[in-house]
């Protein structure tokens, strides 16, 4: 806490330090952004790779994600007398993409307001296998449980405050849908003489409203 506060002192400071000057990036700037919350226990985090260019009063925008999680569990049977050593595994590959355009107001030196329109798209795959002793070792495979896709279009409005020359503090909220549709969940097994397990449909939801980022973008230009 102490940390995030002084943190935050350093970056007032800084601001207050720089002469009155347009501080704004020109056309062909970019910029990186991470999210910052700057009382909590971790200040500084990351929710994929956000990106802008800068192009007159416009700027092109895109927010990379990309994740992949793998865990194996070994256990034994307590059925068998063998202690034969049994492994269960699951995986998930995350992907998300969200293009968009803004469109900057004159707003003053150190502040420049936005508008703008997000495409949202993004999707996550995941496999689960299970192993138990029968005759020989079976293996269960389940893929889809935490699957999704999503598609969506957002309306975001926000400002960036620019604290020094090539730094600057944002918030953003929106307005926008988006459609999620779960995965079927697909069961099979290696298991002999077993009936094939049915397949489970798990839906799809729609959400439409106001949005918000609770944290601030803390972002530089380069």
């Amino acid at each position: 806490m102490k940390k995030s506060f002084f943190l935050l002192i350093v970056i007032l400071t800084i601001a207050l330090s720089n002469q009155a000057q347009d501080m704004k990036p020109g056309s062909g700037d970019k910029s990186i952004e991470l999210q910052f919350a700057p009382l909590s226990g971790s200040p500084v985090g990351i929710n994929g790779l956000q990106f802008r260019m800068f192009s007159g009063t416009s700027a092109y925008r895109a927010n990379l994600f990309i994740g992949m999680t793998s865990e194996g569990k070994v256990h034994y049977d307590d059925n068998s007398t063998d202690s034969l050593k049994l492994e269960d595994t699951e995986s998930s590959f995350t992907f998300g993409l969200t293009p968009g355009i803004e469109f900057h107001m004159a707003g003053t030196d150190r502040l420049s307001p936005y508008c703008g329109v997000v495409v949202d798209f993004g999707m996550k795959t995941s496999t689960s296998k299970t192993q138990t002793k029968s005759k020989k070792i079976d293996t269960m495979t389940e893929t889809g449980k935490d699957g999704w896709l999503r598609i969506g279009l957002n309306a975001p409005c926000g400002f960036d405050w620019y604290f020094t020359k090539h730094a600057y503090l944002g918030a953003e909220l929106g307005f926008g849908f988006a459609m999620t549709s779960k995965s079927t969940i697909k069961r099979s097994t290696d298991a002999e003489g077993a009936v094939a397990p049915r397949d489970e449909e798990q839906g799809s939801t729609l959400n439409f409203g106001p949005n918000v980022n609770g944290q601030l973008r803390l972002g530089w230009i380069f």
